[in-house]
C-alpha cells in the first residue's frame, strides 16, 4: 500500500510528478497510475521540452522554464492539485544543484504560478533524503535542509498551498 501523504494524493486522481533519477518517482507514478491516477511528469534535462501533454522535460535550473511548464501544463488543462516533488532525492556531488533540488526548484515553481496567475488550492508533497536524524548516528545531508525556506514562504505567500516533505533515506 502507498504512504499515508502518497495515498492521499493518489487520492485526488491527479498530480505533477517531479521525476528523480533514482527511480522514487517513476515508483510511485507506475503505483499511482495503477491506483487510477492521472499523472503529468516532469524529468530534469538541458532544456524545456514538452514530450506530450502528460511528460515534460526543463531545465532545473532555468527559472523560465518553470514559467513555460505552469502555463503549458494549465493550458492542457492538467493542472494538477497534487504536486509530487522526488528530486530531492536525486544524488549529485554538485553544490549548486544540490541547492536547486532542495530549495530553487520550488522557488521557480513558486513564481512559474504567480507569472501563470494559478491561485489554485493545491498540495506540495516533497521527498527529502536525510533530512532529518532519527536515530543517534545516522549521517544528516545538510543542504536538504534548504527545503526549509520554500516550506514555510510558499504556504505564506499562497494561502490555498499545503506543504509537506517526505524524509528518506535514499541509497543507491
Amino acid at each position: 500500500s502507498l504512504p499515508g501523504k502518497v495515498k492521499e494524493a493518489a487520492d485526488e486522481e491527479s498530480l505533477l510528478v517531479f521525476v528523480d533519477d533514482q527511480g522514487y518517482g517513476s515508483r510511485l507514478v507506475e503505483r499511482l497510475q495503477d491506483a487510477g491516477s492521472k499523472i503529468v511528469t516532469v524529468q530534469a534535462g538541458d532544456t524545456f521540452e514538452q514530450l506530450d501533454t502528460e511528460r515534460y522535460v526543463i531545465d532545473t535550473s532555468s527559472p523560465e522554464d518553470y514559467v513555460k511548464l505552469v502555463n503549458s501544463v494549465a493550458a492542457n488543462g492538467n493542472f494538477q492539485k497534487t504536486i509530487l516533488h522526488c528530486w530531492g532525492v536525486s544524488k549529485t556531488d554538485e553544490y549548486s544543484q544540490q541547492q536547486i533540488n532542495s530549495q530553487l526548484s520550488f522557488i521557480y515553481f513558486a513564481q512559474g504560478l504567480i507569472a501563470g496567475r494559478i491561485q489554485s488550492e493545491f498540495v506540495f508533497l516533497a521527498l527529502t533524503d536525510c533530512r532529518e536524524q532519527v536515530m543517534p548516528g545516522e549521517k544528516i545531508n545538510c543542504l536538504q535542509s534548504l527545503i526549509t525556506g520554500p516550506q514555510n514562504v510558499i504556504p505564506y505567500e499562497f494561502p490555498t498551498v499545503r506543504f509537506y516533505t517526505l524524509d528518506l533515506e535514499a541509497t543507491q
